[in-house]
């Protein structure tokens, strides 16, 4: 993507309202607890060893990132700040280009994005919220990047979509898989519906392949830096799953969500199939794949909870529903752009 002056006249008031909010609403990140016991400047006793095995053996890039920052001298609150700004960014940039790539409108995309960021409207909270600015960097990060590539995606921009789909695949396991997982099926049927001759899937592996560097690199430092696993009592952590545990143990339905993401599917297909072309139809694909599958994956953990497996249920996949969250009504009000146009 080269950026000319012109260009950079748009993307800069979005660099600078990142600033801005990464400093404004300012919060310690949970993910830099990752980096400061992962460099040793949090030890923890020995009878608290089941808390350092858990940053030491789990895999997030964010947390070799935030080791790397810390031990380069940056400190807790300037890695914190990095952090949201990286999230801010990248839900700016992500809405910014998703409205681009309908409208090819510079003025238009950007106020959209400055008006996504400032006022925060989102579809709304399933079992997990939808946070902009929070500590729970975690969620933030994978909902963020996930709005990015999905603007790229919309902008026809494969290369940084493959390259972010991977790196998110880094960052948070879940939702990276079933991104990728949705490219695999949109690629599929892009091919069995004969229409794969007006995209450059090249460009797309590329990215991917960029973004296995820093992958492999995590998973090296990984690899090297596991500890003993300490054992746990089986009966008090199922106990904990089926009773304490906050996320997987909403029984309710937000139908008040479902019926917004079938609008948005409603509008979106409208737009496609009148207003569109196939030039578009890859992040119709991803959309719809991404939309329908994730809502049968919260339905079915909703309704039949018992008989899905376990590792399943522990992977608490009904966040998947939430990625659209944030694109849901830009990609609505770049669709009405068009009707009204």
């Amino acid at each position: 993507m080269r950026i000319g002056f012109k260009n950079f006249l748009y993307l800069f008031p979005i660099l600078i309202i990142s600033i801005y909010y990464s400093i404004h609403h300012f919060e310690l990140q949970s993910a830099v607890d990752g980096g400061l016991i992962l460099s040793n400047k949090i030890i923890f006793p020995d009878n608290f060893k089941n808390v350092s095995s858990i940053f030491f053996n789990s895999w997030t890039i964010l947390h070799h990132f935030t080791y790397l920052l810390l031990e380069i001298n940056f400190s807790v609150d300037s890695v914190s700040i990095i952090l949201i700004f990286i999230t801010t960014i990248s839900y700016t940039l992500g809405i910014y280009f998703l409205s681009l790539g309908f409208t090819n409108s510079k003025i238009f995309s950007l106020f959209l994005a400055i008006l996504t960021i400032v006022t925060r409207k989102n579809f709304g909270w399933l079992d997990y919220p939808v946070f902009y600015f929070a500590e729970h960097t975690y969620g933030i990060f994978s909902l963020s990047i996930f709005t990015l590539v999905s603007g790229f995606l919309c902008n026809k921009q494969f290369k940084l979509a493959g390259f972010f789909a991977v790196i998110l695949l880094g960052a948070h396991l879940v939702v990276g898989l079933w991104v990728l997982l949705i490219f695999l099926i949109s690629f599929f049927l892009l091919f069995f519906l004969k229409i794969y001759k007006n995209y450059d899937f090249k460009k797309i592996f590329v990215g991917i392949l960029f973004g296995l560097f820093p992958i492999l690199i995590s998973l090296v430092f990984l690899k090297f830096h596991t500890i003993d696993h300490t054992s746990y009592n089986t009966n008090d952590f199922s106990i904990y799953m089926n009773i304490w545990d906050h996320h997987r143990n909403i029984s309710t339905i937000n139908y008040n969500y479902i019926l917004k993401t079938l609008l948005l599917l409603l509008v979106l297909t409208i737009y496609i199939f009148n207003f569109g072309s196939n030039k578009n139809f890859i992040f119709y694909l991803f959309i719809l794949l991404s939309c329908l599958g994730s809502m049968i994956v919260y339905l079915s953990l909703k309704l039949f909870p018992e008989y899905l497996p376990n590792l399943v249920v522990r992977a608490m996949p009904t966040r998947l529903f939430l990625s659209h969250s944030v694109i849901g009504y830009p990609i609505i009000i770049c669709c009405g752009y068009f009707f009204l146009k």
